[in-house]
């Protein structure tokens, strides 16, 4: 079984993207058409996201309309459009660091 580095899910679209090395296939959940080819992300799609090479994991976060890509110890916010194509990354260089917050920066 190949290994996958990373899956999103478009929700626009109902599409979800396989992430493995410097390459992804998108597949339409409710059905009615066939995965695509492995492409590159270079070669096709997600414009200006920073990172090169891989992706090591992401997660949407639909009420915030963006996507968050990781890669080692940093993160790239990209946005949620009808189509990776357009708009998408925020044109912002990695971030590095904690996306989320830690009990230690939390005070009750």
């Amino acid at each position: 079984m190949p290994k996958i580095d990373a899956i999103v899910y478009w929700p626009p679209t109902d599409k979800a993207y396989f992430f493995r090395g410097s390459t992804y296939v998108r597949y339409r959940l409710s059905g009615g058409e066939e995965a695509e080819e492995r492409v590159s992300l270079t070669e096709h799609r997600w414009k200006g996201l920073a990172f090169e090479g891989r992706i090591d994991a992401a997660a949407t976060v639909e009420s915030e309309g963006l996507v968050y890509f990781f890669r080692e110890d940093m993160f790239v916010p990209y946005r949620i459009s009808d189509n990776p194509d357009e708009e998408g990354a925020l044109n912002q260089p990695p971030h590095r660091g904690t996306l989320f917050l830690t009990p230690s920066q939390v005070s009750a």
